[in-house]
């Protein structure tokens, strides 16, 4: 019985090292402030393939935006977009702003969202009603995180749960008992 399980195992660990396990996607928490609250949380899902401007395609996003949920991300008909009210790449960049001087555009349900680096190298929020005016809301405190994925965190468990159940047997599943 031993036997066929470390075959077993043997086996799957020779499958798993055997494929390459490159992700398609990368997770990034964005937060910053604008109007000197803390108003934009968006989580961005790029590619993990760097495009022609040297940043990664901005996939999709969700979170909120001065307490408006993002329904998605407006996808650019080519490599920039000029659609008569946004220039726009939705190109996520791995150093701050984050975001080049086209920047993202993203939609929600009170309008779409321009996030972009200004030509005073400041970066901005420009939103299409107008609430922040004709440049937009500066944005401070920016951070970007890359989150693990949720698969990534469900098979670390997986295995920690297996860890654990292995020191069980090992031990004989008796706990230990501490004399008094």
């Amino acid at each position: 019985m031993r036997k066929t399980f470390g075959l077993v195992v043997a086996a799957v660990l020779a499958l798993a090292l055997a494929a390459p396990a490159t992700a398609e996607a990368s997770v990034y928490h964005y937060t910053a402030t604008a109007n000197t609250t803390d108003d934009v949380d968006i989580y961005l899902t790029t590619s993990n393939v760097l495009n022609g401007l040297g940043g990664y395609d901005l996939l999709s996003a969700t979170g909120t935006i001065l307490g408006n949920a993002i329904t998605g991300v407006v996808p650019p008909s080519g490599t920039t977009t000029n659609d008569g009210s946004y220039v726009y790449d939705n190109t996520y960049f791995a150093l701050a702003p984050f975001f080049d001087y086209n920047g993202w555009l993203l939609s929600s349900l009170a309008g779409n969202w321009n996030p972009y680096f200004d030509s005073d190298s400041t970066s901005r929020l420009y939103i299409s009603n107008g609430s922040c005016g004709a440049r937009g809301c500066l944005l401070t405190n920016i951070s970007s995180v890359n989150t693990p994925e949720p698969i990534t965190l469900a098979l670390m468990g997986t295995g920690l749960i297996g860890l654990g159940f292995m020191v069980r047997r090992k031990s004989g599943g008796a706990m230990m008992a501490t004399p008094a």
